[in-house]
């Protein structure tokens, strides 16, 4: 969530930092991708960035409960996206996408907002 006054990378550099020990410094801004708007209502202004190497992670444990890395190329690949759908608590159905690269599951918000710069960079018609 941005701090008053705080602009999208800002909140994204900070936020970055607070959580698993990423320093600004390291950092390359993109620019903005497409908004997101999430299932319970909250809107992400995902922030694109490049990280230079010779960083170290260290997850805060009051906000992330791992790290781990997946290939750009994975991600961006339109064949790793599924589909899924659940029902919610009062019967709604809910489609979302997920990606499953080797033990992890990657879903919800993220995949989402993955998925929306996947359509930003290279066209729904490809998808």
């Amino acid at each position: 969530r941005r701090d008053p006054g705080e602009t999208p990378w800002g909140a994204a550099l900070r936020e970055a930092h607070e959580e698993v020990g990423l320093h600004p410094d390291f950092v390359q801004l993109g620019g903005l991708s497409s908004p997101y708007q999430t299932g319970t209502g909250y809107l992400i202004t995902p922030v694109v960035g490049f990280i230079r190497p010779g960083f170290n992670l260290v997850a805060n444990p009051d906000e992330v409960a791992d790290i781990f890395e997946t290939p750009f190329g994975f991600l961006m690949d339109p064949a790793n996206h599924e589909e899924h759908e659940r029902e919610g608590p009062s019967g709604e159905k809910r489609r979302f996408y997920a990606m499953t690269h080797e033990d992890r599951f990657i879903w919800g918000a993220t995949a989402g907002v993955l998925r929306a710069l996947y359509t930003r960079l290279y066209g729904a018609a490809l998808a």
